[in-house]
């Protein structure tokens, strides 16, 4: 296993200070399935105090002193260096009531998550592996390290995690996982939605998102507060598996079952929000196969929110096993496709006229919108008349009706 240097040498400090220290968790999982890892963390059995005086004039961030993490930052990449500990009772579903310090690598590993994200290493010592994570990567299982329901009790966010890894590893929940799971899923109602949010975003993103869906759909009614019929819901998630992973897409077709409203408590952002109702008011709108059509569509939509809308209308055709939909959705996208290779103008920024030719014909305010707007239209019919010689007496022509209306 191949650790950055920048890593290594973390590690080296902190072994040569007479601690000992381990690149941990996530990484390590990543690392062993040949993906290269978002971000490296390390545990060590010195303290944050003792973390600060080996990194002596670095700089070193308290992002989580409570529980023993600072924040190492070299070459501007941040390092999570977290001490040894065991936690005790949880709460509230989330947080430990304390924390103990001064504890062995084998009770930090107990404490976590998964199996899969229970292995630790260093160049020293190799893989330190004592809960069979490596066994259950190479049989693409996931299971809690201990016991399951001990686990979900602690933090029940841990339960949307597991879905996730699901998901965007394609790994088995093995059944005592999966069985507490289910048991605990009500306790997710008590997770902030912004905790939800961030997985559910992971979540959606991965390769198996829509069959796992369907499986848990248990658990997903608890994160959506409403009871959907079991046939909208499979049609749904048969639809996310037929697109390619792309959260705006994926989140209209969940929009389609869940409401707005429900996505929008989750925290997601304001114009991620706006582009999946636009998807989804529109998933069952009709385009006529004409390249009008198609550079009417692109000029009202945009070239990438109207691509997503017609992923979105594939999709849920093939989930319906509708072939005529899909062949209708495909030949308009086909349509579309070649106006954007010829690059036709669909936008008011491409005529070859403007505001000032407006105002110099004599149109003011709202009226120099109006002209343009109708000039597109123009365009859009045929874009040949994309020239000024054509569009200038379109605009003179618009002025004079403007005068006319006003008397």
């Amino acid at each position: 296993m191949q650790l950055p240097q920048a890593v290594c040498d973390i590690l080296k400090t902190l072994s040569q200070s007479g601690f000992a220290a381990y690149a941990v968790g996530g990484c390590v999982r990543d690392s062993l399935l040949c993906c290269v890892p978002q971000d490296w963390d390390i545990c060590t059995d010195a303290t944050p105090d003792e973390m600060r005086r080996v990194f002596a004039g670095e700089t070193v961030i308290a992002t989580g002193e409570a529980h023993g993490t600072l924040t190492l930052i070299r070459e501007k990449i941040p390092y999570e260096i977290t001490t040894f500990r065991t936690d005790g009772p949880y709460f509230d579903a989330r947080h430990p009531s304390k924390v103990q310090f001064g504890v062995t690598l084998a009770k930090d590993l107990a404490r976590r998550d998964f199996t899969i994200n229970a292995m630790a290493y260093a160049p020293e010592t190799g893989l330190v592996d004592l809960y069979g994570g490596q066994a259950d990567l190479d049989a693409k299982r996931l299971r809690c390290v201990g016991n399951p329901q001990l686990r979900f009790s602690e933090d029940a966010l841990r339960i949307l995690r597991a879905v996730r890894f699901a998901a965007t590893l394609g790994f088995e929940i093995e059944h005592k996982t999966k069985f507490a799971a289910l048991q605990a899923a009500k306790n997710l109602a008590q997770i902030a939605p912004e905790r939800i949010c961030a997985e559910l975003k992971k979540l959606l993103m991965g390769q198996d998102a829509g069959k796992v869906m369907q499986e848990y759909a248990a658990i997903f009614k608890v994160i959506f507060p409403m009871d959907f019929p079991e046939i909208v819901w499979t049609t749904v998630t048969d639809a996310i598996t037929a697109t390619p992973p792309n959260l705006t897409v994926r989140l209209a077709l969940l929009d389609s079952v869940v409401g707005i409203r429900n996505l929008k408590a989750m925290r997601f952002d304001g114009k991620r929000i706006e582009a999946v109702e636009i998807i989804a008011r529109n998933l069952r709108t009709f385009f006529d196969a004409r390249p009008y059509a198609a550079r009417k569509a692109l000029s009202d939509y945009g070239t990438e929110r109207l691509l997503q809308l017609l992923q979105a209308q594939k999709a849920l055709a093939i989930a319906k096993k509708d072939k005529t939909v899909e062949r209708s959705v495909d030949a308009f996208t086909a349509l579309v496709q070649a106006q954007i290779a010829a690059n036709v103008p669909v936008t008011l920024a491409q005529l070859c006229v403007n505001g000032t030719d407006a105002q110099a014909i004599g149109l003011q305010g709202r009226a120099i919108g109006r002209a343009l707007a109708a000039a597109l239209e123009a365009v859009l019919q045929d874009e040949t008349c994309n020239t000024r010689s054509r569009l200038l007496p379109l605009l003179a022509a618009f002025a004079v009706l403007e005068k006319q209306s006003e008397k």
